[in-house]
C-alpha cells in the first residue's frame, strides 16, 4: 500500500516539478487552414488515464486504508482536467467550428456540448471525494461514484482519441 501511495504523489509531483503549469501548442492560421499540433491533448489523455488508474490501484488496496491518497490523487487529477477542458474550451473547440468544413466544425460543437455535462458530474464527484475524511468515511459510497463518473471520463478520452482528435490533425 504504501508503493501505491507514493506512486499517487509521484503523479502530483509532476505537476508541482513542471512549475504547476503545463502547455498546449497553440493552433495557428495560416491562410485559412489550420495548423493543428494536437500531441499535447494526446498527452494530457494518457497522463489523466494513468491517474485514473492510480485512482482504481488505491481503491483496490483499499479505500478506508488510502483515503488519503485517494483524496490528493482526486485533487491532482481535477486540475489536470480543468487545465485540459480549458485548453479545449478555448482553443481546439473554436478552431473547430471554424474550420470551414461543416462535418468537422459539427463535431466539434458536439463534443463541447456534450462535455458540459460529464465536467458537472465530475466536478460534483470531486467536491463530494477530495476530502479524506468522506472517503473513509463511506468507501462504498466512493467506488460507487468513482466507477460511474471515472467510467464516462475514460469512454469520453477514448472517443475523442479515436474520432475528434484524428478529425481536427486532419484540417
Amino acid at each position: 500500500m504504501h508503493v501505491l501511495r507514493k506512486n499517487a504523489r509521484a503523479i502530483a509531483d509532476s505537476k508541482k516539478a513542471a512549475g504547476g503549469r503545463y502547455r498546449v501548442r497553440p493552433i495557428r492560421f495560416t491562410q485559412g487552414t489550420t495548423v493543428m499540433d494536437i500531441q499535447r491533448y494526446h498527452q494530457d489523455h494518457a497522463d489523466i488515464l494513468r491517474q485514473i488508474e492510480a485512482l482504481r490501484e488505491l481503491s483496490r488496496a483499499g479505500i478506508a486504508d488510502n483515503a488519503e491518497a485517494i483524496g490528493e490523487l482526486i485533487v491532482t487529477t481535477a486540475s489536470r482536467i480543468k487545465f485540459h477542458l480549458a485548453a479545449e474550451d478555448q482553443v481546439l473547440y473554436p478552431a473547430l467550428v471554424q474550420s470551414g468544413d461543416t462535418q468537422v466544425a459539427a463535431l466539434g460543437a458536439r463534443y463541447r456540448d456534450e462535455m458540459h455535462g460529464l465536467a458537472e458530474e465530475f466536478a460534483g464527484f470531486v467536491g463530494k471525494w477530495r476530502v479524506p475524511a468522506r472517503v473513509a468515511a463511506d468507501p462504498e459510497g466512493f467506488r460507487a461514484g468513482a466507477n460511474t463518473v471515472l467510467r464516462r471520463l475514460f469512454e469520453r478520452l477514448k472517443r475523442e482519441d479515436a474520432e475528434l482528435y484524428p478529425a481536427a490533425e486532419q484540417l
